[in-house]
């Protein structure tokens, strides 16, 4: 049965009807609501084949089971989300070990315009190997979790990385996170200037979101001293420990300090990319960290060639 509108007018009108919220809080799309459009889907063979090509453009798979999979030659041209995530650290070890078969399977994904790659281990190398692959052209955002990003010396990056730079030529946003959040994670401003430097080929780069603080190690101590105290004081709940409640924790706090620093070094960063319009840092005082719950952010806005920077909020929650 023929339609009256051509395929491509469908394909377009499905894939706006899968479309779901996009907010602040999270930093990857959400996915396609495919129970949504289930009817759609029924109505005709050539919806259905239009729903399945849809589906088709995300994919999740370990590095191990790339490394491992026969995947059929069409799978990964139509791919253009793509999420790569190790179980454990042996997984993730063993994968790139084997790392010519695992970025010659990756190099299928030449479509690609959005990558999520979660592993324990530096990642950062992982990129730079990444940007000499068909897609690095495409992608438009990068969400790269690992667990040594922002101790000094602790990754690749901190070791050659002054001599290193990737280009992902078309890259729009960009988030740095460690595999599992750690309370007392802070990032040094010596480590901002080398991503600053790494990440230099990313002229197009909007938004950066780093998730670690740049809060003082000495005040970090002070304040799981008091967590761990009788008197640091409960909820009501007693179940749940909110540091921005407890006098103890706070009141040694110099949060001018680090909105100082958030300001310098989203202003480096602004300095380093010019179609930069949001920095996000770590917000120690949180109520909920996951995704981007947790971040504070900072607008940037240009007059020339002066770089305005606007605070979102001062202490969110």
């Amino acid at each position: 049965m023929s339609t009256p509108f051509p395929t491509e007018i469908w394909f377009f009108i499905a894939r706006l009807a899968l479309l779901r919220p996009w907010t602040s809080t999270q930093f990857n799309r959400p996915p396609g609501d495919f129970d949504g459009i289930e009817g759609f889907a029924q109505t005709l063979p050539v919806f259905k084949e239009i729903v399945q090509s849809l589906k088709a453009e995300s994919f999740s798979i370990s590095p191990m089971e790339l490394s491992r999979a026969q995947i059929e030659d069409s799978t990964p041209r139509r791919v253009k989300c793509l999420q790569i995530s190790a179980r454990n650290l042996d997984e993730s070890s063993e994968a790139l070990h084997h790392s010519q078969s695992f970025f010659e399977k990756l190099a299928g994904f030449s479509m690609l315009t959005s990558l999520s790659f979660s592993a324990p281990g530096p990642l950062l190398q992982t990129l730079h190997q990444l940007q000499k692959l068909p897609f690095a052209n495409c992608l438009e955002s990068i969400d790269i979790r690992g667990t040594c990003e922002f101790e000094s010396g602790a990754d690749f990056a901190f070791d050659q990385s002054q001599s290193l730079v990737v280009c992902f030529p078309n890259l729009l946003r960009l988030r740095l996170s460690k595999e599992a959040w750690i309370e007392t994670e802070r990032i040094p401003e010596e480590v901002v200037y080398i991503l600053a430097s790494f990440f230099g080929g990313c002229r197009k780069l909007e938004l950066f979101s780093i998730h670690a603080a740049l809060d003082d190690d000495a005040w970090l101590e002070q304040r799981s001293a008091h967590m761990r105290s009788i008197d640091h004081l409960q909820p009501s709940e007693g179940y749940l420990r909110y540091m921005g409640h407890c006098p103890l924790c706070f009141e040694n706090y110099d949060h001018a300090n680090v909105v100082k620093k958030e300001n310098a070094m989203t202003r480096c960063l602004a300095e380093k990319f010019p179609k930069l319009s949001e920095v996000r840092w770590a917000n120690l005082w949180a109520k909920f960290m996951r995704d981007e719950c947790g971040q504070r952010s900072t607008r940037i806005t240009r007059e020339g060639s002066k770089v305005i920077l606007v605070r979102a909020d001062e202490m969110k929650e």
